[in-house]
């Protein structure tokens, strides 16, 4: 029989894991809002979205309905993405959860574009295996603005690959490009002989612009889209 504080064993959780509403609502693909409302007692989370957050918080779904001591959280720290060997195989690995610097958090230590490692995003492992990816390398960043809709909308949160510092040739790739320092770009690039091709996939290639060398010095190459997440 619940103990009726379901509630605050969610909060409880998430705060041992060190995430935020916003994260855990990002994990469920659902808005930060649920999960405020199921850690105030408001309504409490679907049969489906129940099971959804046992496993992104590691717990129970006993443990969350009931507050069985028995099958209580069993706590295992992520793993900082950073600090994994190049060849990881995430298929034997006991932590669940893997942390990746963010990209678009600007702080003393990094520029735009280059790791914080005060500002994490956890990634499931079992993602990560799905699109085959290794973690090393990994950043996160907020798409920020409409520009690649359909593909990538806004707010969508995307892993990159920052081991890729130049452009795929004929590939057409999705790379996350840091103008002046300042600004960040998500975009399409290609090269032929007349140079690099920019464009987004909200007007589509025959909108490309031609960079000239000069024009492309303004950029550098964060490193290169290769998954994203639902929209935070």
């Amino acid at each position: 029989m619940s103990d009726g504080k379901m509630n605050l064993r969610i909060k409880k959780a998430r705060k041992e894991r060190g995430l935020n509403q916003r994260q855990v609502g990002s994990m469920l693909g659902i808005a930060a809002n649920n999960i405020s409302f199921w850690e105030r007692g408001i309504n409490k989370p679907s049969t489906r979205n129940l099971k959804k957050l046992a496993d992104a918080l590691n717990v129970s779904i006993d443990w969350l309905e009931h507050g069985d001591k028995s099958a209580g959280p069993e706590y295992i720290p992520p793993a900082n993405a950073w600090e994994l060997p190049e060849d990881t195989d995430l298929s034997n690995a006991e932590y669940r959860d893997i942390m990746v610097p963010r990209l678009d958090e600007v702080s003393k230590d990094n520029y735009l574009g280059e790791a914080n490692y005060n500002q994490l995003f956890p990634v499931r492992k079992e993602l990560l295996q799905l699109y085959d990816l290794q973690p090393r390398h990994l950043g996160a960043l907020v798409m920020p603005d409409t520009s690649m809709e359909p593909s990538i909308s806004k707010g969508d949160m995307l892993l990159v690959d920052t081991s890729v510092t130049d452009i795929e040739r004929d590939k057409q790739r999705i790379y996350a490009l840091v103008k002046n320092k300042t600004s960040l770009v998500i975009c399409r690039v290609d090269e032929d002989f007349s140079g690099k091709l920019m464009w987004v996939d909200s007007r589509g290639r025959h909108s490309a612009t031609t960079m000239s060398d000069g024009e492309w010095a303004q950029y550098t190459i964060a490193g290169r889209v290769v998954m994203r997440t639902g929209a935070l």
